[in-house]
């Protein structure tokens, strides 16, 4: 079995994996040793990859390397995949991984991930498996905390999975109006855009806020809440099998 961990700003995310499969997910605000050790017990555990951003917990690397095929996740780590991303070391780990989990997913074909997260992600892999690149632009809660922070009299609104009204009635309605169909027709449009150049294009989403859009978005998208840590199998997988 693999043990995948994403640690985040916030969260770290660990899943188990039975070859491809995802068999226990947990997600904890602080992981640590002992942690480490309970689940080690409990699963079989042969190979490790982690992934953070900001800084690493040190003590949590050194005992997964010395308990498994250990693989520290970073810009140099061997890759299934063509890295053609001009600044590989300003590149997001989470990006990265999800354009893995696309070629192991939908190999030889276009595919466009993305992530519904703080940012919004648009991340592009071609046919020949090379990772060309992609865009950034602001999220849902970044949107809605701008209004608030950069305007005098605007309200902070919080989202919620009800299909916006395109006519708002209220300020609050009108907010959630230019906000989240906004971001809906952005996604749309780069969708769009790419399926031009690209007329086989195949669409991951992933990210936290995958539940408010997954119904409105009419293409052909897939709904892969886990993308991220997939591509992250699939890179532990990779370096497995090379040493």
């Amino acid at each position: 079995m693999n043990l995948v961990i994403d640690k985040g700003n916030t969260f770290t995310k660990v899943y188990i994996f039975d070859g491809d499969k995802i068999t226990a997910r947990a997600k904890f605000e602080s992981l640590d040793v002992f942690l480490l050790d309970k689940i080690f017990k409990e699963y079989s555990i042969q190979a490790s990859i982690y992934s953070h951003v900001g800084n690493a917990n040190d003590e949590n690397i050194s005992f997964l390397n010395a308990h498994s095929t250990f693989i520290k996740f970073d810009y140099l780590t061997l890759l299934p995949i063509i890295n053609k991303y001009n600044s590989p070391n300003t590149l997001g780990l989470d990006r990265l991984a999800s354009v893995c989990a696309a070629f192991q997913l939908m190999p030889n074909l276009p595919v466009l991930c993305i992530d519904m997260g703080t940012c919004i992600t648009y991340d592009f892999i071609n046919p020949k498996a090379e990772y060309l690149g992609g865009g950034i632009s602001p999220g849902v809660n970044m949107r809605f905390k701008a209004l608030n922070t950069f305007t005098a009299q605007l309200p902070l609104i919080q989202p919620d999975a009800r299909k916006p009204v395109l006519i708002g009635d209220t300020t609050e309605n009108s907010i959630k109006s230019g906000v989240m169909n906004g971001v809906v027709q952005e996604i749309l449009g780069t969708i769009g855009t790419y399926e031009y150049q690209h007329p086989r294009l195949q669409v991951l989403m992933c990210g936290g806020d995958l539940a408010f859009f997954d119904t409105q978005v009419k293409n052909s998208i897939f709904a892969r809440p886990d993308l991220v840590a997939e591509g992250l199998n699939t890179i532990l997988q990779y370096n497995v099998q090379q040493k």
